[in-house]
């Protein structure tokens, strides 16, 4: 099973993985009888927030102290004495407790308003890595959990999950082999280090003059900074950028912003390029022959990178296909502008996107501050809570004056019908100096577990970031904003309820493809009429949007969606869908071409080869753009294809969920009871086999983004 990272470097959550290598996450479920919870556990770690320069370093080594202290006593024990509650749970304990005290210091840290601790957090991130990467090639550790005699039940399922921890690790290597894998773990950690530091201080504007942005609506103009030739724009301000690249007239400044914005990061290529490389080299040092093999196996849903290959290639036609008559559409438009044009390129795309849909008759035209009128920001917050307490039975309550690393982030606890508190979590959802504008993440900084006989219940610690463009005075979002905020949502909810005896167990230790499922189905919710007057509050009054408007402004999602572009898309792609295509292809290709060609690899040529076989033009960033492809850095590698391959499975979700009533709580509740309330033990292909009765239907899928049968 491997460990998905939401983190922003190379950290490790648990200890059950190869840096770099195999990716776990740890996030949370539901119980059966709508969350009917048990007390609450002394031992709950307490979760520090604040810090001084200095302390998240010294945490670190406080921790590793403590775990190396309690390792020796653990080595110490007898073959012919262990068992199970002094080698088996005994290890599962020391590294929980490990775990529970790091990671949260470095996501927070990465988070803090001070340079000098997110400096820190980066340093104590790699020392953590590298620390991991000695422990999980720790030959006696292995002897030790191999040596207890357990046979069937959830303490065998234990042992067999720590052991392929260990694994999957190579332990199973000569110990030339294993140094060798080290040092290249060593290296990597180093690289995607630099990587993710280099895309967080990463402070490149483009400017303009006020000519250049002719077209540009007023108030967006004055949201603008301004600089000595007019105004300028943060490059790690997408949803700015988007909007600039669907109003701006000029195609020249639209290309030239367009390049900026891929080309924003251009010293992370090589970096990159040496990631891939030294992927590529683990691969093969554990006997694979592509670094996909390793990361794309019988534990993910996808099972092997064959399957991938094949999902992309259908989905590559079929979009392909489907977006050429909407292409020529709006070629023609452009010929109005330019009556020699011959092709319609990507940053032309979110253009003619717009002007399609404006000369579109059939189409309600909405005005964008009107819309806006109806989200402001924390009446979205308290809607979206609001509907999981409703279809969950929850309370969900801010913890006022809660210790927090900026003053604009709130604690919330998650209470259960009986007032018993079984997960916290952390919102942080503003644009500030020294967060990155561009990330948006859910994780979970303490696992939820129960512990002991009396199975008393620690609860889950997590934390949501996400990227909405806002600014403290910018208090109101878009429908496409509430999607993204219900996706991370999504993980939240998964991280607070998940529970397992042990934290190798827990239910959200699964494939990314399968972990992506409950955020990619809540992101769908606000795109129904009735969940969206719901969440609506014109100007915090209380008056709800009509049905009908509604409705309106989700017909007209799904046309771009349909037409093949959306307007505010991630990377200013031609669209949400196209994109995660494109960049799925482009992942692949990465990895394929690396075990291809050895030392020769070149990550500028695989990737203006993937963009010309799928737009049809040369890129104009030459490459620039891997250098702003944060999941390649953060070890997310050549599982890009996950965003779809869960799509595909929440659509399903979805559509069973809505068939029962979108506002009825048995969907919800049949959801969560056979997926996400499952323990690892079960594999996630099985969970959704009973969920949905049977493998899951391409066709919904398709249908919902537009695609005709």
């Amino acid at each position: 099973m491997k460990l998905f990272f939401r983190l922003l470097q190379v950290v490790l959550p648990v200890f059950s993985v190869l840096v770099g290598l195999k990716s776990f996450a740890v996030v949370a479920p539901f119980s059966a009888s709508k969350l009917d919870c048990q007390t609450v556990l002394t031992r709950q770690p307490e979760i520090k927030v604040e810090f001084k320069p200095g302390e998240i370093k010294a945490l670190f080594t406080s921790a590793k102290t403590k775990i190396e202290l309690a390792l020796a006593q653990f080595l110490k024990v007898p073959k012919g004495e262990r068992n199970f509650d002094n080698t088996l749970l005994a290890f599962e304990n020391m590294t929980d407790e490990f775990v529970s005290a790091v990671l949260p210091a470095i996501y927070v840290g990465d988070l803090y308003p001070s340079q000098k601790i997110r400096d820190e957090s980066t340093e104590v991130n790699e020392m953590l890595a590298n620390y991991i990467t000695e422990f999980n090639s720790n030959v006696a550790i292995y002897k030790a959990l191999s040596s207890v005699k357990v046979d069937v039940g959830i303490q065998a399922d234990l042992k067999a999950k720590l052991l392929k921890s260990f694994e999957d690790a190579g332990i199973h290597l000569a110990e030339d082999k294993r140094d060798a894998l080290k040092a290249v773990q060593a290296e990597y950690s180093n690289l995607s280090g630099r990587f993710m530091s280099n895309l967080q201080k990463s402070e490149r504007f483009f400017e303009f003059t006020f000519k250049d942005l002719t077209g540009v609506a007023k108030g967006k103009v004055d949201e603008l900074e301004k600089s000595e030739s007019g105004y300028k724009v943060h490059l790690g301000n997408a949803t700015m950028v988007a909007y600039l690249l669907s109003t701006i007239q000029s195609p020249s400044v639209r290309k030239r912003l367009y390049k900026a914005f891929r080309s924003r990061v251009p010293e992370n290529v090589d970096l990159l390029e040496e990631m891939v490389i030294k992927q590529q080299k683990l691969a093969e040092i554990l006997g694979y022959k592509t670094y996909q093999e390793v990361v794309i196996d019988e534990d993910t849903l996808a099972s092997t990178p064959e399957n991938v290959t094949q999902l992309l290639k259908t989905l590559k036609d079929t979009y392909k296909t489907q977006s050429q008559s909407i292409l020529e559409k709006m070629l023609a438009l452009k010929r109005v502008d330019e009556p020699k044009a011959k092709q319609v390129y990507p940053w032309d795309y979110n253009y003619y996107d717009r002007k399609l849909r404006e000369n579109n008759q059939q189409e309600s035209v909405i005005d964008e501050n009107e819309l806006e009128s109806y989200f402001p920001i924390w009446s979205v917050v308290e809607s979206m809570y609001a509907h999981a307490e409703e279809m969950l039975d929850v309370k969900i309550v801010e913890i006022k004056g809660a210790s927090t690393w900026h003053p604009d982030v709130k604690k919330y606890q998650v209470l259960d019908p009986k007032g018993d508190v079984i997960g916290n979590f952390y919102l942080d959802i503003f644009n500030r100096e020294g967060k990155n504008p561009t990330i948006a993440y859910a994780a979970q900084l303490v696992s939820r577990r129960t512990i002991g006989e009396s199975q008393q219940l620690r609860v889950s610690e997590s934390i949501l970031v996400t990227s909405l463009g806002l600014n403290k005075r910018d208090l109101k979002v878009k429908p496409n904003d509430i999607g993204r905020l219900y996706h991370e949502f999504g993980h939240i909810l998964h991280s607070v309820f998940a529970s397992a005896s042990y934290r190798q167990l827990n239910g959200y230790r699964m494939s990314f493809d399968a972990v992506e499922i409950p955020s990619t189905f809540f992101e769908k919710l606000p795109w129904n009429a009735e969940i969206l007057v719901k969440i609506s509050n014109k100007n915090g009054t209380g008056e709800k949007m009509p049905l009908d408007m509604a409705q309106a402004v989700i017909d007209n999602h799904f046309k771009s969606l349909q037409s093949g572009f959306i307007k505010e898309a991630p990377f200013t792609s031609r669209s949400f869908q196209e994109n995660a295509i494109f960049l799925s292809i482009l992942d692949q290709a990465i990895y394929s071409e690396a075990a291809l060609q050895g030392e020769n690899f070149n990550i500028r040529e695989v990737y203006n080869q993937a963009y010309q076989d799928f737009y049809g033009v040369e890129s104009v960033d030459d490459g620039d753009f891997v250098g702003i492809f944060l999941h390649l850095g953060i070890g997310m590698s050549a599982q890009y294809y996950a965003y779809l391959w869960s799509h595909i499975y929440s659509t399903n979700v979805y559509f069973q969920v809505v068939n029962m009533g979108v506002n009825n709580p048995q969907g919800y509740i049949d959801f969560y009871d056979k997926f996400l309330s499952q323990d690892n033990r079960v594999e996630p292909s099985e969970m959704l086999d009973a969920l949905l009765g049977g493998q899951p239907d391409l066709v919904p899928a398709l249908e919902y983004v537009g695609f005709k049968k």
